[in-house]
């Protein structure tokens, strides 16, 4: 794995400076080439799958809502979407409730 930084259209007097990001860090060697450098010590980079985990469930989320809508409207489209107006005021009240504290 490899990091690019780019600096295009960077200038002023910082650009002087910017010149070094221009190089690549090979990520895999990143460790062994500052153990050898630093007498033993070694610095590591880990990149958490967390962030992939994250990017899956949103994917499943909007998916998932992606075909409720899509159930919905063919219901509504065909005139057998009803709607419980009693439930859903309900819910609306107890979802209002706990959110400002005041239901247990």
């Amino acid at each position: 794995m490899s990091i690019r930084i780019q600096n295009d259209g960077l200038a002023g007097a910082a650009a002087p400076e910017t010149s070094r990001t221009q190089d690549v860090v090979q990520i895999g060697s990143l460790s062994t080439g500052l153990s050898s450098r630093a007498g033993g010590a070694s610095d590591n980079v880990e990149i958490s799958s967390l962030s992939a985990k994250i990017a899956d469930a949103s994917n499943a989320l909007a998916t998932s809502q992606a075909n409720r809508v899509r159930q919905l409207s063919q219901l509504y489209q065909s005139g057998r979407y009803e709607i419980n107006s009693a439930s859903v005021s309900r819910t609306l009240v107890s979802n209002a409730l706990q959110s400002a504290g005041i239901e247990g």
